[in-house]
């Protein structure tokens, strides 16, 4: 005898917000990689001395490696992206944040949300998982998302439900006139 899976309305706003997320990372990736990305490319920046020795003497071209620039070329790097952010019309609560970076971090909530909502079927705590390899964690992830799939509406309409714009920011709520 086979068991019909009802998921709770949790359950569903869970899985939902994590395809909200994951389509926010994924609009704004290539926005910010690619203005960050221009910015190296153009300063030639130096990796830090301290790591040289470590690293070699190279110039930062991956944003992923930012972290390694010296303490004045990452101040003028972070004020560089700011400018640039501001340019590609992506908003942050806070100037000091970078869209990319509060996107993932948005996902990363979703998905924690997402395994704590599931926990009462699958007998596995969000602490639990999370505490897994990486691998195992993303495969978790990604059975569950299969599994709520077909109960989820389309990622448009949620993107809309959830207050994000077709770049993938969430829009800062505008106060009620009366």
């Amino acid at each position: 005898m086979s068991k019909q899976f009802n998921p709770t309305p949790e359950m569903i706003l869970a899985a939902e917000l994590v395809f909200v997320c994951m389509a926010a990372v994924e609009l704004i990736k290539p926005i910010v990689r690619g203005y960050q990305t221009k910015i190296l490319a153009e300063k030639q920046w130096p990796i830090n001395d301290k790591y040289a020795a470590r690293f070699g003497k190279e110039i930062i071209l991956d944003p992923e490696r930012s972290y390694l620039l010296g303490e004045q070329n990452m101040a003028d790097y972070f004020a560089l992206c700011n400018k640039a952010r501001i340019q590609a019309k992506l908003h942050v609560e806070s100037e000091d944040k970078c869209p990319l970076c509060v996107a993932e971090y948005q996902l990363v909530q979703a998905k924690w949300a997402l395994c704590t909502a599931m926990a009462p079927v699958t007998n596995i705590s969000a602490e639990r998982i999370t505490g897994q390899s990486m691998e195992n964690y993303n495969r978790y992830i990604e059975l569950t998302l299969k599994l709520l799939g077909q109960f989820v509406r389309p990622v448009a309409k949620l993107m809309q439900h959830f207050g994000f714009d077709a770049n993938g920011q969430k829009q800062p709520q505008l106060p009620a006139t009366s």
